[in-house]
């Protein structure tokens, strides 16, 4: 099976994934960097964070680059005070 490297950004933390995973074939790729996305927005949600940009990038054996991806999450109170904290 081919391998694929999926490197992430988030929290202003850039990780070049070093091992990569094993997968069908490159659609089976594409469909885990969305898991890891939704993930990344999952967190953020849990951590009451208002804004957050998340990225995933796939590549393949050779590092060639097949796949990047972002996902912005924003949360504005329009001329409301919320108290920030977690439920």
């Amino acid at each position: 099976m081919p391998r694929y490297f999926l490197d992430t950004n988030y929290r202003g933390t850039f990780v070049e994934d070093p091992e990569g995973l094993e997968c069908a074939d490159y659609r089976e790729a594409r469909r885990r960097a969305r898991a890891v996305l939704a993930d990344f927005a999952r967190d953020t949600v849990l951590h009451d964070e208002d804004a957050r940009t998340m990225r995933c990038r796939v590549r393949d054996e050779t590092g060639r680059i097949l796949l990047q991806a972002a996902l912005a999450f924003t949360m504005r109170d329009e001329g409301r005070e919320v108290e920030n904290s977690v439920a």
